[in-house]
């Protein structure tokens, strides 16, 4: 009688298959998505930041420019991002791959 009323539970509680998440556990996992998002900007204006001030610090002190040092950061980030975006790229199509095998049971 306990299992007939677990299962009758259960199929009355509603899933996220019929539409029944609910506005605020939507919102709660958007908001975590969107800190996701946006803590990378920020920690490359942070690095930025640090960088330009030791740069121009050690510009002060008859180093190399400050301008040649961010340019050189940029170009060496911008190449990283781009190989790490094409593994991203890979990685991606390899799982949706596995993905469709697994839903059609091809394993």
């Amino acid at each position: 009688r306990a299992r007939l009323r677990a299962r009758r539970a259960a199929a009355a509680a509603p899933s996220a298959m019929d539409g029944g998440i609910g506005w605020a556990r939507l919102a709660s996992l958007s908001a975590v998505a969107a800190v996701n998002d946006a803590i990378a900007p920020l920690a490359a204006l942070l690095e930025l930041v640090v960088l330009s001030a030791a740069l121009s610090r050690d510009e002060d002190r008859g180093g190399p420019d400050a301008a040649e040092g961010l340019a050189a950061y940029g170009a060496v980030i911008s190449a990283v991002t781009f190989a790490l975006n094409i593994f991203n790229f890979v990685v991606i199509v390899n799982m949706s791959g596995v993905a469709r095998a697994v839903g059609a049971s091809a394993w």
